[in-house]
C-alpha cells in the first residue's frame, strides 16, 4: 500500500486477526507465549511429550522438544469454534551457550539466563510465571471480553 514516496506493507485476514487475538490472550492468561490448539496438533506427535505419542519422542526430535502447559479454558474463536491455547514452558534440551557462542565466543552464560531455558530452566508454566513477574491468573474471573481482545471464554 501507498504511493511512489512512501510505501508500507501489512499482511490481513482471517490468519493475521486470529495470531493478534492469540497474542492479544498472553495477558489475561498469565503467559508470556501462546500457541493454538491448530499449532499444537502440527507438533504434539513429534515434539511435545503427550497422550498420542505415549510421552515419547523419537531421539532425533528430542533435541527440539518443547514442554507446554494447555491453559484449563476453553476459547470459542470466531471461525476456529471452540480451542485451547498452551502455554509453551521451556524447550529443555536447547543449550543456549551454544547457541550464543556461534555468533559471539566472548558470550558468558550467566545464573539468572541459565534458569529461563534449558535443562536448568522452567518445568511448569507456573514456574514461567514466577521468572517473569506475572500474576498467575484465577481462571474463573479472567476477563475475555475487553475490547482489545476478541476470544469469547466458552462456559
Amino acid at each position: 500500500m501507498g504511493s511512489e514516496d512512501k510505501m508500507e506493507y501489512t499482511a490481513i485476514g482471517d490468519s493475521v486477526n486470529f495470531a493478534s487475538r492469540t497474542e492479544s490472550s498472553n495477558k489475561p492468561c498469565g503467559t508470556d507465549i501462546l500457541i493454538t490448539q491448530d499449532t499444537y496438533n502440527l507438533l504434539k506427535n513429534d515434539y511435545i511429550r503427550c497422550d498420542e505419542n505415549h510421552f515419547t519422542l523419537k531421539k532425533e526430535n528430542e533435541i527440539n522438544e518443547i514442554v507446554v502447559e494447555m491453559i484449563p479454558v476453553e476459547f470459542e474463536v470466531k471461525g476456529k469454534g471452540a480451542q485451547h491455547f498452551y502455554g509453551v514452558v521451556n524447550m529443555p534440551q536447547f543449550d543456549i551457550e551454544e547457541f550464543f557462542t556461534t555468533s559471539d565466543k566472548d558470550f558468558k552464560l550467566d545464573s539468572d539466563c541459565a534458569r529461563c531455558v534449558g535443562k536448568t530452566g522452567p518445568k511448569t508454566l507456573n514456574e514461567v510465571r514466577n521468572l517473569l513477574g506475572i500474576p498467575i491468573p484465577e481462571f474463573e474471573s479472567v476477563n475475555l471480553n475487553e475490547e482489545e481482545n476478541k476470544i469469547q471464554v466458552k462456559k
